[in-house]
């Protein structure tokens, strides 16, 4: 379960799980429709995008993919069969529960390796309107980082055209 309401734990999850918990927080707190993960090993490593009213945000460049897809992969694929390096041999169907705001939510995914890599898509569509939970969450990081020195290490996403 991904959870985007609790930081007593965040510093000490794994940085699969931080990747995950921060890339729906910024899909949720834009009110995203979608998100993708994508890892392409030999070229660009993990990519993560999101759809918000129309506008593509892309969020790539993730620093060590190698490691930090398998993680991010059994936090996304909890109800679906994993395999030692992600995504499973063919496409599958799933829900990924996410607490946010003190609501359980599930959200449909769908996995499935391509040619150069491997993908995960995810629905977020659902109502209740969940983005003052999530931006309340990203808030929290941003404050709880700078008390103690440390910057915000995951890149806010700029719109691209």
């Amino acid at each position: 379960m991904i959870r985007i309401n609790e930081l007593s734990d965040f510093e000490s999850a794994s940085a699969g799980e931080r990747l995950c918990r921060m890339a729906f927080a910024l899909a949720l707190c834009n009110q995203a429709d979608q998100i993708v993960f994508d890892y392409y090993p030999e070229r660009y490593g993990v990519w993560i995008r999101y759809w918000s009213e129309g506008t593509l945000h892309e969020l790539g460049g993730m620093p060590e993919p190698a490691a930090i897809w398998p993680e991010l992969m059994r936090d996304l694929l909890g109800d679906v069969v994993v395999t030692s390096t992600g995504v499973p041999d063919h496409p599958a169907v799933g829900t990924v529960p996410v607490l946010i705001g003190g609501v359980l939510r599930h959200f449909d995914l769908l996995c499935y390796r391509g040619q150069i890599g491997e993908h995960v898509w995810v629905e977020l569509k659902c109502p209740p309107d969940v983005s003052e939970a999530a931006e309340h969450f990203l808030r929290q990081i941003s404050a709880h980082r700078a008390g103690r020195g440390v910057r915000l290490d995951f890149p806010l996403p700029s719109p691209n055209p």
